[in-house]
């Protein structure tokens, strides 16, 4: 008898064991969810931040452009002005020493 009430009493403890321990493992599961949905949460508000912060930045960046853009335009209108400017102006010289050129060799014919 004394063996039976002391296997009974260690078959108990193994329960009562296991017991505890089931609840360990499922306090550790619950922690680690909470912790995983916790780390989740702060990852989507993170992500949300980032792509407000992205957002900004492009609307920004195309404000600046579509400013730039009619800015480029004129300065471009500008440059072109002056480079046919430039080159009408070489082409009227040049023009000029071409006729002298010509119209001396037309008067002076070497025989």
């Amino acid at each position: 008898m004394e063996a039976r009430k002391r296997g009974d009493f260690l078959i108990q403890t193994l329960l009562a064991a296991e017991k505890e321990a089931r609840q360990i493992i499922n306090a550790a599961k619950a922690g680690k969810m909470d912790k995983l949905k916790q780390a989740r949460n702060e990852a989507e508000k993170e992500m949300v931040e980032y792509q407000a912060k992205v957002d900004l930045d492009f609307q920004r960046k195309v404000a600046k452009c579509s400013g730039d853009f009619d800015a480029n335009m004129r300065l471009l209108e500008q440059k072109t002005q002056a480079k046919i400017s430039a080159l009408t102006a070489e082409a009227d010289l040049k023009s000029h020493v071409l006729a002298n050129t010509l119209v001396k060799g037309v008067i002076y014919v070497r025989v």
